[in-house]
C-alpha cells in the first residue's frame, strides 16, 4: 500500500514537470511570435524610411544636377556674350576707321566723275553715251559703298528704314552691283525667279549680304579653268518667307572649314580675306531680319540659301 502510494506520487510530479515544461515552451513559444512580428514590422518600417530617405536623396541629387548644370550652361552663354560684346567693339572701331578713312576719297572720286560727264558732255564726243553709262556704274558703286559705311556705323540701332520690292528686282539689283566682275572673269549668270510680289525689307542690308555671297562665289569660281563657271540664283517665295539661293560650280568647301564659315576672322582666302564677310552677313539676317543663312557643298559646288520673313516685325 506505501509502496503504490509512493508511484502515485511519483507519476503526479512527472505530470505536473511536463505540464511545467510545455507551459514553459508554450510562453517561450509565443513570446518568440510576439517579437518576430514585432521585429518583422521593425524592418518593414525600416525598409520604407530607408527607402524613402533613398528617394529623397535621389531627388536632391537629381536637383544638384540640374542646378548645376543651369549654372554651367549660365556661365557659357555669359562667356559667349561678353566675347562677342568684346569682338563687336574692336570692329565697331575698325568699322569707324573705314568710315572716316574713306569718305572723303569716295567724295573726290564722285566730284571727279561729275566733272569728267560735263566735259564729255561739253565736248560733244561721239563715245560720250557709253562712257556716260560707265561712268554712272561707277558712281552708283561709290554711293553703295557710302551706304554700306553707313549700315556698318548704324548696324545695332533700331530705328531703320524699310523698303518695298519685290524678289526679282532684289536679285537683278545685286547682278547690276557685280556686273564689272561677272563680264571680267565671264561668269554665266542664271536665274530661277519670276515673282513680282513686294516684300517689306531692309534693302541695302539684304543686297549687301546677297553681293557678299555671289562676291565669294565668284572668288571661288577664279580657279575653275576646265569648265564653263557658272552661278545659278534662286528666288522663291511661300506664305512666310523668301528665300534665295547663290548655287556655284566651283570645287565645294573643304568638310573641316564648313563649321567654321561663320566665324569672326576666318577666312579661305588667306591673307586676301578679312574673315568678317560671312560672320556680319550672319549677323545681319540673324539680327535684323530674324532669318537665317545656310550652306551645302560638295565637290560640285557650294548652294548658300538666305531666308527671311517677307514683312519684318
Amino acid at each position: 500500500m506505501t509502496e503504490l502510494l509512493a508511484l502515485q506520487q511519483h507519476h503526479s510530479m512527472e505530470d505536473s514537470l511536463v505540464i511545467s515544461l510545455l507551459v514553459i515552451v508554450f510562453v517561450l513559444l509565443m513570446v518568440m511570435i510576439f517579437y518576430h512580428r514585432k521585429l518583422k514590422n521593425f524592418n518593414l518600417k525600416l525598409e520604407e524610411e530607408v527607402e524613402k530617405k533613398t528617394s529623397e536623396l535621389r531627388r536632391l541629387n537629381d536637383s544638384l544636377e540640374s542646378a548645376v548644370e543651369e549654372k554651367i550652361e549660365e556661365l557659357i552663354k555669359k562667356d559667349k556674350i561678353l566675347t562677342i560684346q568684346s569682338k563687336q567693339a574692336v570692329m565697331g572701331e575698325m568699322i569707324s576707321m573705314i568710315a572716316h578713312q574713306w569718305r572723303q576719297p569716295l567724295s573726290t572720286i564722285t566730284l571727279q566723275i561729275s566733272n569728267y560727264q560735263l566735259e564729255q558732255l561739253m565736248r560733244n564726243n561721239s563715245q560720250k553715251r557709253k562712257i556716260d553709262i560707265t561712268l554712272e556704274e561707277i558712281s552708283q558703286t561709290i554711293i553703295y559703298l557710302s551706304e554700306t559705311i553707313d549700315d556698318f556705323q548704324t548696324y545695332f540701332r533700331p530705328d531703320r528704314v524699310t523698303s518695298k520690292i519685290s524678289t526679282k528686282e532684289v536679285i537683278e539689283k545685286v547682278l547690276t552691283l557685280a556686273d564689272a566682275r561677272i563680264k571680267r572673269d565671264k561668269i554665266e549668270i542664271k536665274t530661277v525667279c519670276s515673282s513680282e510680289q513686294e516684300i517689306v525689307i531692309y534693302l541695302n542690308e539684304f543686297v549687301q549680304v546677297l553681293l557678299n555671297i555671289l562676291n565669294n562665289a565668284i572668288d571661288a569660281l577664279e580657279s575653275i579653268d576646265d569648265k564653263m563657271r557658272e552661278v545659278v540664283i534662286y528666288g522663291s517665295l511661300d506664305d512666310t518667307n523668301i528665300s534665295i539661293s547663290i548655287q556655284d560650280n566651283a570645287n565645294g568647301i573643304k568638310e573641316e572649314h564648313l563649321k567654321q564659315l561663320f566665324d569672326p576672322y576666318f577666312s579661305t582666302k588667306g591673307k586676301n580675306g578679312t574673315g568678317l564677310g560671312l560672320y556680319m552677313s550672319q549677323m545681319i539676317i540673324q539680327k535684323q531680319f530674324g532669318g537665317s543663312i545656310d550652306v551645302k557643298s560638295s565637290k560640285s559646288g557650294t548652294t548658300f540659301t538666305v531666308t527671311i520673313p517677307i514683312a519684318l516685325d
